[in-house]
């Protein structure tokens, strides 16, 4: 027959009295900022448009964001969440090529204006052009039309081919967050 032992053991645990709370509120800073007064996007209801709003800052080295809660009483109130990300999307025809055949790629972006980095405006935020990149290739295509034509080589590698299309400023810079999409199409 065995033999079960159990040991008990006590430990104490030591308290402090709390902490004085500070006899003076810390100070809120106001910082100046338009988003914060722009107009409310146009589908929102007047309830909602004209109500008191909370106003909440992220602000990091790359992105800088202002949200704002409206709200009545002791309820928030319901808003359509609009997403102001750019975009970007295409859609290649046809899918399947022989060698030497051409596809296209018609590109289409939200939030994002593009324009000819040869001969449009000072590059400003949110606008550009992009760049697409043949399977794994180093080097890219600068292209700033709604739709691109690939032809490929009479001696194409048979298989699966990926674009990969990038958003770029018109400094040729990838913007932040880098915003990308991806299509295929097979040659055979």
């Amino acid at each position: 027959m065995r033999r079960f032992s159990s040991w008990l053991v006590v430990a104490g645990c030591g308290a402090s009295a709390a902490p004085e709370h500070p006899t003076q509120p810390t100070s809120i800073v106001a910082i100046a900022d338009a988003g914060v007064d722009a107009t409310p996007d146009a589908d929102i209801p007047d309830e909602v448009a004209n109500a008191p709003a909370w106003i909440f800052r992220y602000n990091a080295p790359d992105r800088l964001e202002t949200w704002s809660l409206r709200y009545s009483g002791e309820t928030a109130l319901p808003t359509t969440d609009v997403t102001t990300e750019p975009s970007i999307a295409a859609v290649v025809t046809p899918s399947t090529i022989a060698p030497g055949g051409t596809v296209t790629l018609a590109v289409t972006t939200t939030n994002y204006t593009i324009v000819n980095p040869t001969t449009g405006p000072t590059p400003k935020a949110g606008e550009g052009h992009f760049h697409y990149y043949l399977d794994d290739a180093a080097d890219y295509i600068a292209a700033w039309t709604p739709s691109v034509t690939i032809t490929t080589s009479p001696a194409e590698r048979l298989g699966v081919h990926t674009v990969r299309l990038v958003l770029v400023s018109s400094a040729h810079v990838d913007i932040t967050p880098t915003t990308d999409t991806t299509v295929t199409y097979t040659v055979q």
